[in-house]
């Protein structure tokens, strides 16, 4: 029989089942070994309890209004003032925010770990402002990039009144996903387990009130987020801001024309300008009048006949050949990844003339016309040594102008393309060959189409050219952290055009080494103890 008011058993039996229950009361009326402690784990009191209790460190347990009793999860039957017989968890309904403990030491160890874990978690979660000085970005350009891992779609410009105004123009972002939450905290995973590839692998997901502010003016990042962000954002921010490599690009353009011309004339002149005489004469461009003895002025070689009065007969041959070559080579240096122009280009007037009825003409600048070299180029460098160009290179230049009123001929060659070349290499990226052949015969009729003697009665003019343009490229990649490959790039144009560095050079010096110098120090010493001994000798 219970006596629940005295905590005892009344036993009724004769003196040896006495004896044998007593003996079983004694094994179980023993001192607990298990220790109370109370913990303060705020909001996930729960939560920890229930981790604990899947972990083995007991069931969990509610204490009743006025905190009566409690009972096991495991017996929800059982009576709650007797008691908890094991190790466990103890929530309080009445003071929410801790947990009471039953257990041993190593027990109450490991619940404590637990509790500073779920603590950490917490602190993880909170809010924090850090700044993040860039050393080779631009902030403006970080701050576009993260912003688009963090997903852009559903950003919102902020617009808060405690901002300043034009914070917008700024590029302040504010992440706010819908219906999203701050993640849980949940305990880490055991140190001792191997890591698995999603635990090691660190992901940057949108958390409400996330804030990334370039600050410009000191090329820094202003970012509000979660400690546990924070950390994302460093390793992203490191491998953002990576000094980007130089390339200098240098194109040759070369032009190579040649040409070739050859002119035949005959004029003649029959009868003179005698009273009667019909004149009967050729002109191809060899003489004025027909009948007077001047002779013309033409180039080559000319004969003629020349008689009192007039010229019979003129023959001129000449043959003109023509080779040129221009060369440009612009040059420019620019960044990894960013475009570069460069325009060497001459401006040509022209004029235009109006006039109205009644009125003089009026005469006034009709506009300008631009002929040279441009070159425009983004380049991209590769881990493997190589460039990705894109590029446009435009060759052009004046022709000749028939009217001075009319804006004149202009040749333009453009080159435009995308190429993949190795550094430090020359390699043509295009080019073009353009001949041209022009045979002009001007002949009287029927008398120049006689085989052989016809050729006396013709001017014939033959002109061949041909005009080659090749376009090469010569990129060199510069990623010297000192810069030393760009000062030794610069020192051949710095002498062709006289440039004087700013700094004097330096000159060579030897450094004395650590054990000299102590030497040096221990002679000093010793001449100074030789010395004071000898006054000492002296004065005694």
């Amino acid at each position: 029989m219970l006596d629940r008011a005295g905590n005892s058993i009344i036993f009724r039996g004769d003196d040896a089942d006495a004896a044998e229950f007593k003996r079983f009361v004694d094994l179980v009326d023993i001192p607990s070994r298990l220790i109370i402690r109370r913990y303060h784990a705020g909001r996930y009191s729960a939560r920890i309890a229930s981790y604990g209790d899947k972990q083995g460190l007991g069931s969990v347990s509610a204490s009743g209004a006025g905190g009566a009793g409690r009972a096991r999860a495991a017996q929800p039957d059982a009576d709650q003032s007797a008691g908890l017989i094991g190790s466990g968890f103890l929530l309080d309904a009445e003071e929410e925010g801790s947990f009471t403990y039953f257990g041993t030491r190593s027990q109450h160890d490991q619940v404590a770990a637990l509790v500073e874990e779920f603590a950490e978690q917490v602190r993880e979660a909170e809010m924090r402002v850090e700044f993040y000085k860039l050393k080779h970005a631009r902030a403006a350009d970080a701050a576009d990039l993260i912003n688009q891992l963090l997903d852009l779609d559903r950003a919102q410009t902020a617009d808060s009144p405690f901002l300043p105004r034009g914070v917008e123009a700024r590029g302040v972002r504010r992440i706010d996903p819908p219906q999203q939450r701050q993640p849980e905290p949940q305990p880490t995973r055991d140190p001792d387990r191997p890591a698995t590839r999603d635990e090691d692998e660190v992901g940057l997901t949108p958390v409400e009130g996330i804030a990334i502010i370039p600050d410009e003016a000191n090329n820094q990042l202003i970012i509000r987020a979660p400690q546990r962000q924070q950390r994302e954002f460093v390793r992203i921010i490191d491998s953002l801001d990576q000094r980007r490599p130089q390339v200098y690009i240098e194109v040759q353009i070369v032009s190579v024309s040649a040409s070739k011309q050859f002119d035949f004339s005959i004029d003649y002149a029959l009868g003179n300008d005698s009273p009667g005489n019909v004149p009967i004469f050729t002109n191809f461009g060899l003489r004025g009048d027909p009948f007077t003895t001047d002779l013309p002025n033409p180039s080559g070689i000319t004969a003629a006949v020349i008689r009192s009065n007039y010229i019979p007969v003129i023959v001129n041959m000449l043959q003109t050949e023509g080779d040129g070559r221009i060369l440009s080579t612009p040059r420019i240096l620019v960044n990894d990844n960013e475009e570069a122009r460069l325009d060497s280009t001459r401006d040509e007037p022209f004029a235009t003339t109006s006039q109205v009825v009644g009125a003089p003409s009026q005469t006034g600048l009709g506009g300008t016309l631009s002929a040279g070299t441009s070159l425009s180029v983004t380049p991209q460098v590769s881990e493997a040594g190589f460039l990705i160009l894109d590029f446009e290179v435009e060759l052009s230049s004046f022709g000749e102008r028939p009217n001075p009123d009319l804006p004149p001929a202009t040749d333009r060659n453009v080159f435009s393309s995308a190429i993949t070349i190795p550094s430090d290499s020359t390699v043509v990226v295009g080019g073009f060959t353009r001949e041209s052949r022009t045979d002009t015969v001007n002949k009287i009729p029927l008398l120049g189409d006689i085989p052989g003697i016809g050729n006396l009665f013709r001017n014939i003019s033959k002109m061949n050219s041909t005009q080659t343009i090749y376009v090469f490229i010569t990129p060199r990649v510069l990623r010297d952290q000192s810069f030393t490959d760009m000062r030794l790039l610069s020192e051949g144009p710095m002498a062709t055009m006289n440039v004087i560095d700013s700094l004097p050079p330096l000159e060579a010096a030897l450094m004395p080494l650590r054990r000299q110098r102590e030497q040096a120090r221990d002679e000093d010493e010793s001449s100074v103890s030789r010395h004071d001994q000898g006054a000492n000798d002296q004065a005694s």
